[in-house]
């Protein structure tokens, strides 16, 4: 069984105290929010993949997959970003990016491809900067959900599965190998 967590937007979002917490926290650090889809960001999303993937690897263990759909690579990636159907979101602090977010956006549905951060990210909880900012933008815009994507059901995606619903995401249990989103 495969999860996906999903946000719909017909009522306004709700954001428990440790979201709060650590949106705030990246606030302190002095995060900014940005939105643009240049080379120099995609290159940033491509080196902090490896980062993402060294540092999971290192935590937990895992065998994480940078590109966890067929076919998805940096190719299709770039090809996504510039038929404007991916867009790319990211947080900087002082100048410097440390987390950067691509998502699939068509009329009003957001599918969230893949987030990437070093370790200052993870340390400031940029995530959840991200994630906030994502999804008061979503809610403003009217769209009609937001697919934080989704996991392996099991002990291996237990952290991702607990971090999404942090998020306020709801699990939706896909039974197939094609998502309905």
């Amino acid at each position: 069984i495969y999860s996906e967590y999903v946000m719909y937007f017909n009522q306004p979002p709700v954001f428990n105290k440790s979201f709060r917490y650590n949106v705030n926290k990246a606030v302190k650090n002095g995060a900014q929010f940005h939105h643009n889809n240049s080379k120099i960001i995609l290159e940033k999303l491509f080196d902090l993949l490896n980062t993402t993937k060294q540092i999971r690897y290192s935590k937990y263990g895992e065998n994480y997959s940078a590109f966890p759909f067929l076919h998805l690579n940096q190719l299709t990636i770039a090809k996504l970003v510039d038929s404007n159907l991916a867009q790319l979101y990211y947080a900087s602090v002082n100048g410097d990016i440390h987390c950067v977010r691509c998502a699939l956006e068509k009329n009003g549905r957001v599918f969230g491809l893949m987030i990437a951060s070093d370790e200052i990210a993870y340390k400031m909880g940029l995530h959840y900067f991200i994630h906030y900012n994502l999804i008061k933008q979503y809610h403003q815009q009217n769209a009609l959900y937001y697919n934080i994507s989704g996991t392996a059901d099991g002990d291996q995606g237990r952290g991702l599965s607990d971090f999404k619903e942090s998020l306020g995401f709801k699990r939706v249990y896909e039974y197939g190998k094609d998502s309905l989103y």
